[in-house]
């Protein structure tokens, strides 16, 4: 809290499960000290995106960060893909207090997506589409090579159906040639052509970051096209 910019105050902690390394290469995660709610939060590589939502006609500040990094991803070997125990997941806070107030996962929350599977280290992308200062369209990326899109209802009566979404691109496979992963934050664009109506470009690239000198995986730069604008797909 920076209400007092010469004595600020620590406001309050969100920790996830922590992950420990064995001699063997294999990681454990922590079963128990964490935060509710909060227990497949991975390594905090995605920063937080402050945005002002509505819940049940109240405008509420919040935090909308991805679940970051499985430390599982360092010790996979051979290049393989893997389904990741944390990181899987899209969080929505409160920004006062850090409670938790609404998430997407692959189970086990308030909006549960099969294929949600894999870790998220890259921040998410916050659109207010109508230009109204409410959050209206969130884009996030996993390392999985999955872009996904969740559409936030202003007109929700409960934090039950805050949002629906789902993903929109699967460019990434089981081969290692395939296996992309995506470790940016999509860089999205409104675009309005004469003549035309009017629609996004998702741009982001592939790598594999914690093995740089791999040759294995193909990488690749997209550039997506989302043309539902006004309304959710």
């Amino acid at each position: 809290d920076v209400t007092s910019i010469d004595t600020p105050k620590l406001k309050w902690v969100i920790k996830g499960p922590q992950q420990t390394v064995q001699g063997d290469g294999t990681v454990v995660n922590a079963t128990s000290d964490y935060t509710p709610g909060y227990e497949k939060l991975g390594r905090t590589f995605s920063s937080s995106k402050l945005a002002d939502i509505k819940i049940n006609g109240t405008k509420t500040k919040v935090l909308i960060f991805t679940g970051g990094y499985d430390l599982d991803q360092d010790y996979i070997g051979n290049n393989t893909r893997k389904t990741d125990d944390l990181g899987n997941t899209l969080y929505i806070a409160d920004a006062e207090t850090g409670k938790l107030l609404w998430s997407a996962s692959n189970t086990g929350a308030n909006l549960n997506i099969a294929t949600m599977n894999h870790s998220m280290p890259a921040s998410p992308t916050i659109i207010d589409v109508n230009r109204d200062g409410l959050a209206d369209i969130i884009y996030a990326a996993d390392l999985g090579g999955q872009v996904f899109r969740f559409d936030i209802d202003s007109a929700n009566t409960s934090v039950s159906n805050l949002a629906s979404g789902g993903r929109i691109a699967s460019l990434g496979g089981a081969s290692k040639a395939d296996n992309r992963r995506f470790f940016t934050t999509p860089d999205v664009a409104f675009i309005q052509e004469r003549g035309s109506k009017p629609y996004f470009t998702i741009s982001l690239g592939t790598g594999f970051r914690e093995s740089p000198l791999n040759t294995d995986t193909t990488d690749r730069f997209y550039v997506l096209r989302d043309r539902d604008v006004y309304a959710k797909p």
